[in-house]
């Protein structure tokens, strides 16, 4: 019996683990920035999405580096201009490190 509540324990645990990092991301996010995939492999977060301007883009960045014990090393892999139903937009795909799903 012990060993089945250890196993619920970790489980318990490491439950909280996405569901606090989609919070960090989401504290992070601008509101001139959308995204568009999350994909999370072992400790690399990968972003992509779209934005008005590269400022904004920068401004997530930052907020992701500095709003988050979660996150860090936040790295822009692509900014380009691209077109979206006829608007001038910024597609980027950034990575950065996330911390065990511990927390």
């Amino acid at each position: 019996i012990e060993e089945k509540i250890k196993v619920i324990e970790t489980l318990v645990v490491a439950q909280g683990g996405p569901v606090r990092l989609l919070d960090e991301v989401s504290k992070a996010l601008p509101n001139e920035v959308w995204l568009t995939t999350l994909n999370r492999v072992g400790k690399r977060l990968e972003i992509g999405g779209i934005a008005f301007s590269n400022f904004s883009v920068a401004t997530f960045m930052t907020n992701l580096g500095a709003a988050s014990a979660l996150i860090s090393n936040v790295d822009l892999v692509v900014s380009e201009k691209t077109v979206v139903e006829q608007v001038p937009v910024e597609r980027f795909n950034m990575t950065m490190d996330v911390k065990d799903s511990k927390g």
